[in-house]
């Protein structure tokens, strides 16, 4: 089983990756499909790539503050997803970082 961790930049893009940088924003880490799965059904699409995805309102944001809320927002979102997948009896092994910033 090969671990995959999915991280936000800075700016709000999302990366996916057997590391994590000293930089990165955690998201989420598991099995990689399980990760890759949860990334694709909730991130949003970056304009002209259908495989390069962003936190949902990070990107647009004007202040620090306001990225801040978003990735926090996406972290929920991507819990509660997890949830419901378990509650309906699906075998996930992914583990949503909820780091309260």
């Amino acid at each position: 089983m090969s671990e995959l961790h999915a991280y936000s930049t800075c700016s709000g893009l999302i990366r996916l990756g057997t590391d994590l940088p000293k930089d990165a924003l955690p998201l989420a880490r598991g099995h990689a499909p399980h990760v890759r799965l949860l990334i694709e059904r909730n991130a949003e699409p970056m304009h002209g790539s259908a495989a390069t995805f962003s936190v949902p309102g990070m990107v647009g944001a004007q202040s620090i503050q306001d990225k801040l809320r978003a990735l926090e927002a996406f972290r929920r979102l991507l819990s509660e997803k997890r949830s419901a997948a378990i509650s309906q009896g699906f075998n996930t092994d992914v583990v949503v970082t909820n780091l309260s910033i």
